[in-house]
């Protein structure tokens, strides 16, 4: 699953500028990537490796941006087998499946 922020600034003079990462932890301190989409000039860029320089007019740009990154959570089926026990949430319910039929 991939989760996108989106990025609105404001500049108040034309010129040159930086979006760069400071520092991460977290999920984001080991091997996660977190990329920055240009939607105006139609590329991404990896922004672990590097600060992205852009160009823009003085103004508010909504939507130019957005950060991109892959959510490192999957869901896989257990693997269930006679010793095996699965306990998970259901409408509000904990659902508990030992394998047993009734």
């Amino acid at each position: 699953m991939t989760d996108v922020v989106l990025l609105n600034f404001k500049v108040t003079t034309a010129g040159t500028y930086l979006i760069s990462i400071d520092h991460v932890d977290g999920l984001f301190s080991g091997s996660q990537d977190v990329f920055l989409r240009d939607n105006v000039l139609g590329t991404t860029h990896d922004l672990k490796a590097a600060a992205y320089s852009f160009a823009s007019e003085a103004g508010i740009a909504l939507n130019r941006f957005e950060v991109v990154y892959q959510m490192p959570l999957a869901v896989h089926a257990p693997l269930f087998n006679e010793n095996a026990v699965v306990v998970y949430k259901q409408n509000g319910n904990f659902v508990i499946n030992c394998g047993l039929s009734l």
